[in-house]
């Protein structure tokens, strides 16, 4: 028996746009929902682009106006859209090749495009994902109508984007006014606490960056810091000027008290503090652990790009202090060495420490501590970085 050869076809936008039926939302509309439903009477059926279920619509809905509404008033308090945003839900997988949701121009405008249907083994989860799915989309519809992007999809603030984007699903989570209460966001965690070293702005780092949205939000006014952001965004320019701005520090000291702050995951004093991820994936990956042997020198080598870091942990028996040599030249070092002392629970004991420049960095203990933690971060535009340092116990 001979197997046929087939593979489902691809439809242009216009196509598929002509089996949906449009349905404003508001009054004044501030959605247009486009959908059909999956065995419409006396109409021709829709096939894989129909609804099969009326409450997948309705969480999309509700989702929809609930995070533009987050969005829009105070504390974010960013700008409307400036016209009803056209939402067409229908497989995507026919028109772009996947089934992801997304967000893309049309007409002058930007539209979202939401999945009409998943393989969700239940109907909670998916309704899970159609609530998620909503409020990422919206935000970033949000994020890029206001005055600065023009409706213009960024690429240079796409990293900062989907980091926002992410943190809007966090909300889900947390704030009793959602329209549903989901934490489908902690698939990003997951390579966040397994990959420190991937670059904070890369594409491979993007969606993770909701994280360092999360530390910016706690240390720099809550979230009234996401409405500031992307009112000073602008097109063609580097999003790290506006965090700089508005944060007044350098976008290398900066990162790295963040990186230094998201190994104490479960310290309720860090404003990284995410006791969600703690408690479902544990603390971020170590690069390496070593013991550091009273008055003997420990050499630690290593390699980082920028805007990525590595974690270190160095635990010393019966010590009074750890020194950390950091090499570099007389220009400074190539990285950003940060240190800490932390307890088993990774909660900090002794106060975070820089070190920027070629010299000693002394880090003293207390009965307390259970370990030193080091994070190396690499600086902004660098590529891979070689450095070296060196543990001794006192």
């Amino acid at each position: 028996m001979v197997i046929s050869y087939w593979e489902p076809g691809r439809r242009n936008f216009a196509q598929i746009r002509r089996l949906l039926k449009p349905y404003p939302v508001g009054s004044p509309p501030r959605l247009i929902l486009h959908y059909a439903n999956y065995h419409a009477v006396g109409e021709s059926g829709p096939g894989c682009h129909g609804i099969r279920s009326p409450v997948v619509v309705t969480t999309y809905r509700d989702s929809l106006l609930w995070i533009l509404d987050r969005l829009t008033t105070p504390p974010v308090g960013l700008a409307l859209p400036p016209l009803p945003t056209p939402v067409f839900i229908f497989e995507p997988a026919e028109y772009r090749g996947a089934s992801d949701p997304f967000t893309g121009p049309y007409m002058g405008q930007l539209m979202i495009g939401l999945p009409c249907r998943t393989g969700a083994s239940e109907r909670s989860l998916e309704l899970d994902d159609a609530a998620t799915a909503a409020v990422h989309e919206m935000c970033h519809v949000v994020c890029f109508n206001q005055p600065g992007m023009r409706g213009n999809v960024d690429r240079g603030w796409r990293w900062i984007a989907e980091g926002t984007a992410v943190w809007a699903e966090t909300l889900l989570g947390s704030d009793p006014s959602a329209s549903r209460h989901s934490k489908e966001y902690l698939f990003y965690a997951l390579n966040w606490c397994d990959r420190p070293e991937v670059p904070l702005d890369s594409e491979y780092g993007m969606y993770q960056a909701f994280l360092f949205v999360r530390y910016l939000v706690s240390r720099f006014g809550g979230d009234a810091f996401v409405g500031n952001l992307w009112r000073a965004a602008r097109v063609g320019e580097d999003p790290w000027n506006a965090i700089q701005n508005l944060t007044g520090q350098t976008t290398d000291d900066l990162f790295a008290e963040y990186s230094a702050e998201a190994y104490l995951l479960n310290d309720p004093a860090s404003p990284c503090y995410s006791p969600e991820v703690f408690s479902r994936f544990g603390p971020r990956a170590l690069t390496s652990s070593v013991i550091a042997v009273r008055t003997a020198e420990t050499p630690i080598h290593g390699s980082v790009w920028g805007l990525g870091c590595r974690y270190y942990r160095v635990d010393v028996p019966v010590p009074s202090s750890l020194d950390i040599e950091c090499a570099g030249d007389e220009w400074g070092i190539d990285v950003t060495l940060v240190a800490g002392a932390a307890t088993a629970s990774y909660q900090r004991v002794a106060q975070v420490s820089h070190q920027r420049k070629p010299g000693t960095l002394a880090i003293p203990l207390t009965p307390i501590a259970d370990h030193i933690w080091l994070t190396v971060c690499g600086k902004a535009g660098r590529r891979d970085t070689d450095f070296s340092l060196v543990v001794t116990a006192r």
